[in-house]
């Protein structure tokens, strides 16, 4: 009987814990001015593939702020992949959907969101590699961003700035580019 009563309690908690997430919208749009030409892509085309998320957490769609949770409409994973395609897109970029000869994949390592004096900050990690289409490794590395903003722009705005930091980490970055347009 206690053990149904203390059941009973655990499903009302987590139930109710589900329920005050907060979900929200992340309108994001690369906004980073990387000044890279990938207008022409001379060893590919690229294709930017899925990126999964290795984070500890259940929830693919979940962003904790201090004691906070909330959830994205979209998988994070796939609003990290977003910033990368508009990042290369914003320098001219076409991306292949077929026949490419280099395929970038990724992975989310890390999103940490903070609330503190008056600011939220943002940090994502991301693993990224460049593979030929045959499999074999070009590059490797961990594309990183870290943003603060005035708690007043809100959640959307840090990671909004971390992302384009975290893609402007990768595009700047001069293995990358001559692996890609050298």
């Amino acid at each position: 009987m206690i053990c149904k009563f203390l059941l009973a309690i655990g499903l009302s908690v987590s139930v109710a814990s589900a329920t005050a997430m907060e979900t929200i919208a992340i309108d994001y749009e690369y906004a980073g001015a990387h000044d890279v030409d990938f207008s022409t892509i001379p060893r590919g085309p690229l294709k930017i593939a899925g990126f999964e998320d290795s984070r500890a957490v259940n929830n693919p769609h979940l962003i904790a702020v201090s004691d906070q949770q909330y959830q994205t409409e979209q998988p994070v994973a796939d609003l990290i992949r977003s910033a990368f395609v508009q990042g290369i897109k914003s320098g001219g970029g076409t991306l292949a959907e077929s026949g490419e000869k280099l395929v970038l994949t990724g992975e989310l390592t890390e999103l940490d969101a903070t609330r503190q004096n008056g600011e939220i900050q943002v940090t994502v990690r991301s693993k990224v590699k460049l593979q030929k289409s045959s499999g074999s490794d070009l590059y490797n590395t961990t594309a990183f961003g870290r943003a603060a903003v005035p708690e007043s722009e809100g959640l959307q705005a840090a990671l909004s700035a971390s992302l384009d930091k975290m893609v402007n980490s990768l595009l700047w970055d001069d293995y990358f580019l001559m692996q890609v347009i050298d």
